[in-house]
């Protein structure tokens, strides 16, 4: 059996989509559509880590006719201790960001100057490059650096893009005619959160796949 049969039929036979998978290995979809198609080879590490993930040998997974009774020969695997060192960046980032939101919203509760409300914004974006250099130098583990990434990501936008779009609706509604009640200025707002949140994260998650 062809090595492209067999990533397609464990992928299978371990209930994963192309995309559960590549996001198990930290690669894109794409990859894995050639990898079953036979059009590319994954190469050693990534057959390494086929292998560790699947719970079969390298041999087989390698080896056309590597088969026993019709079987995969499995391999003995043990659990896999938690690194907190490889978790740090993701976690540190995270709460900075938690900090960052945190501190928005509580000037923009007491009435607080926009200007600082800038600054907290300018740190969210300042920690996000931070998490980036961490994440292109592969401190989060190269099997779960795609994971961390598009969590981490949708994390800061859907906790830091709310402040930003409501200061510029804010700066908008001063510049034109007043038109609409405070209610239905908030609910458009809050409309408009959404929609951005949910279209950058999806750009962010294209993103990461084509890293």
């Amino acid at each position: 059996m062809k090595l492209s049969k067999k990533i397609l039929e464990l992928r299978k036979q371990h209930g994963m989509s192309q995309e559960d998978l590549a996001e198990r290995l930290g690669i894109s979809r794409q990859a894995i559509s050639r990898w079953e198609s036979g059009t590319v080879l994954p190469d050693s590490a990534n057959v390494l880590q086929l292998s560790k993930l699947f719970g079969v040998t390298t041999d087989y997974l390698l080896n056309d006719d590597y088969m026993y009774n019709n079987e995969p020969i499995k391999v003995q695997t043990t659990p896999e201790r938690v690194n907190l060192g490889s978790h740090l960046p993701f976690v540190l980032s995270v709460v900075f960001q938690v900090m960052c939101a945190s501190y928005q919203l509580i000037i923009g509760l007491f009435g607080g100057q926009i200007r600082i409300c800038l600054y907290f914004t300018i740190a969210s974006i300042i920690g996000v490059s931070l998490f980036q250099i961490a994440y292109r130098r592969n401190q989060l583990g190269a099997e779960n650096s795609l994971k961390y990434y598009n969590r981490f990501h949708t994390i800061a936008v859907w906790l830091n893009l709310y402040f930003p779009i409501r200061w510029i609706m804010v700066l908008l509604d001063k510049a034109v005619p007043h038109v609409l009640s405070d209610g239905l200025f908030e609910i458009v707002i809050t409309v408009v959160y959404v929609l951005a949140s949910i279209l950058v994260t999806r750009l962010i998650k294209k993103t990461g796949h084509k890293r």
